[in-house]
């Protein structure tokens, strides 16, 4: 439990070091940035939800995830055109020399995102099975199997994306 909480706050500490870098920011760099912001606001809701300081609601969940889902993937990774690194992204230039890298954590967050909503009216407790079926899961192009992805809680799935924003704020931005 204790490391669940701490990898949150080290979203919400993300979420809020990136309002001040929008300042000066335009074109796709600022879009980026928005898409990110979008995103991370509903991590820090479903963070706050897990961490029992609002109410566990399943709908909260499902809207959550779409957010994610559609700021993640391709549609994360079309906002990182070659050249648009430097002040005041905070991009590295380590996104484009380990594209492949960055583009299968954008994957991995939107095939979770929308495992996550999938899971969204199911319970939120996890065992040490699901995490693992999960987490193989994540690192496959199958198509997603109802009644499989159906057996994983939406807690188990919401710390597999902390892990996979971390993973790439750690590789990727400064």
């Amino acid at each position: 439990m204790k490391k669940l909480l701490f990898e949150m706050t080290a979203v919400v500490v993300l979420v809020a070091s990136t309002v001040s870098a929008h300042q000066g920011a335009t074109g796709v760099v600022l879009e980026r940035m928005e898409s990110m912001t979008e995103l991370s606001n509903a991590v820090r809701t479903l963070a706050q939800m897990f961490d029992g300081k609002i109410a566990r609601d399943h709908g909260v969940v499902r809207n959550a995830a779409l957010v994610i889902e559609a700021n993640s993937g391709e549609n994360i990774t079309h906002l990182f055109p070659l050249g648009s690194s430097g002040h005041p992204s905070e991009a590295l230039e380590i996104v484009w020399s380990e594209w492949e890298e960055f583009s299968r954590l954008a994957s991995r967050l939107q095939r979770a995102a929308k495992i996550l909503e999938m899971t969204a009216a199911y319970e939120f407790t996890e065992s040490e099975v699901d995490v693992i079926g999960l987490r193989r899961i994540l690192g496959s192009k199958q198509p997603l199997d109802a009644a499989v992805v159906n057996s994983f809680s939406a807690r188990s799935v919401f710390v597999e994306i902390n892990k996979t924003c971390k993973a790439c704020h750690d590789k990727f931005r400064q």
